[in-house]
């Protein structure tokens, strides 16, 4: 049964043409949260273990905010506020005009129209 003949509307995320097989659901659960960010940082998925030892936390933290910072093409010095002051950082990101380029390399600047 399509989702026009049970009467609900049909997912945002599929009728926006997004084809990646992670909606906007995925972000709910802390743990896929966590490894999409991961994936988007370009970070391999066993950092989540280093985000249980304290003291080592922190340096995954700012490992993987500076490389989500590179993968949006923005400096490291974003990547740093992203890691201390997410809360003003992290809306900067999603709501500004920077787009996903992909992981790039550690060090690797990419050009932004």
């Amino acid at each position: 049964m399509r989702a026009s003949e049970s009467g609900s509307t049909p997912d945002p995320a599929r009728t926006q043409g997004i084809s990646d097989e992670r909606t906007a659901d995925t972000t709910c659960a802390p743990c896929d949260q966590t490894g999409t960010l991961l994936e988007i940082a370009g970070k391999p998925l066993w950092f989540i273990v280093l985000f249980f030892i304290p003291g080592v936390n922190f340096i995954a933290l700012l490992l993987v905010a500076i490389g989500v910072a590179n993968a949006f093409g923005k400096s490291t010095g974003f990547g740093l506020g992203l890691a201390f002051l997410g809360p003003i950082f992290y809306p900067l990101l999603a709501f500004g005009d920077a787009t996903c380029q992909g992981n790039a390399a550690p060090g690797a600047r990419t050009a932004i129209a």
